[in-house]
């Protein structure tokens, strides 16, 4: 059985953008290409995020704009099961406290699913923490672990 997870906006950002957690996002996602695969989650307003987020990076010269064109263009073939945000408004609300609303999607999936949320915010994994919703951060050394169980081994 494939190890599941909830994975956020950041991640995918840094996973096709990649910067200081490009590394540790790549082998994560690299983790959609495995013989059993990890199941990934989010809420449906992640290809929204992600596109966003794109595009500030396009304008601000950070990405070549036929680049990030291809980049959106393909977010809707990433392996991640999209779960209608409408469904997790009642527990981000419940959260609103402690993290924003959209933040709170991704924590309230975590949660309903039973398992951990992956980010690359330090901030939201620790809200999620307090809130007792397992996450990482995507260079954490626990996750490289259980990721490690999963990884299919060479030779």
């Amino acid at each position: 059985m494939p190890a599941t997870f909830v994975v956020d906006a950041s991640v995918i950002v840094e996973f096709l953008v990649p910067g200081g957690r490009g590394a540790a996002a790549g082998r994560f996602m690299g983790g959609l290409a495995w013989a059993e695969p990890l199941d990934l989650f989010a809420p449906d307003m992640i290809l929204l995020e992600v596109g966003n987020v794109v595009r500030k990076l396009a304008l601000a010269g950070l990405v070549a704009h036929p680049i990030a064109d291809e980049l959106v263009a393909r977010l809707p073939e990433l392996a991640i099961a999209k779960v209608e945000s409408g469904a997790l408004l009642s527990g981000a609300w419940a959260l609103r406290h402690n993290m924003t609303i959209f933040d709170a999607s991704y924590a309230t999936l975590a949660r309903e699913l039973s398992v951990p949320l992956v980010t690359t915010d330090a901030k939201l994994a620790r809200a999620c923490r307090s809130a007792d919703i397992r996450a990482f951060e995507v260079d954490d050394p626990e996750l490289d672990a259980i990721l490690a169980m999963f990884e299919p081994t060479s030779g």
